[in-house]
């Protein structure tokens, strides 16, 4: 399974990455800690082979939020809309949460910080 987060938070990043490859070893792990440089590569990704299976996406960012990056991402190719997304926040904001309902990609909304037990819930929504 090939899984990108984007988040700005070092510390989150190093224990969502820890949490992931206790679950499974085998799993390609990409990380960015800038949202803009998760969107420009992206962009340059145009074969659905490249694309990973989940992005594990912060809300809280500079220059880019969560949801921006997602439009950015969705206005620049369809393609990217079969990505499943897991919002991976701080936000306890009933808002944020209701605004994820928005987007049919968006299939789980976790606060931080990922545990093995959440992300074996998410894994049984992947597996839908």
């Amino acid at each position: 399974m090939k899984i990108t987060i984007i988040d700005d938070d070092e510390i989150s990043t190093f224990v969502t990455n820890k949490v992931l490859l206790k679950h499974d070893s085998k799993k390609e792990v990409t990380t960015y800690l800038s949202p803009l440089d998760g969107l420009n590569n992206f962009k340059k990704m145009n074969h659905k082979d490249l694309l990973p299976d989940l992005i594990l996406l912060d809300l809280n960012m500079p220059k880019l939020n969560g949801f921006e990056f997602l439009d950015e991402l969705y206005k620049s190719n369809d393609i990217f809309k079969k990505i499943k997304i897991c919002i991976l926040t701080s936000s306890t904001n009933k808002s944020d949460y209701e605004k994820s309902e928005n987007y049919n990609s968006i299939i789980a909304f976790i606060t931080k910080p990922l545990s093995i037990d959440s992300f074996d819930k998410l894994s049984d929504k992947l597996s839908k």
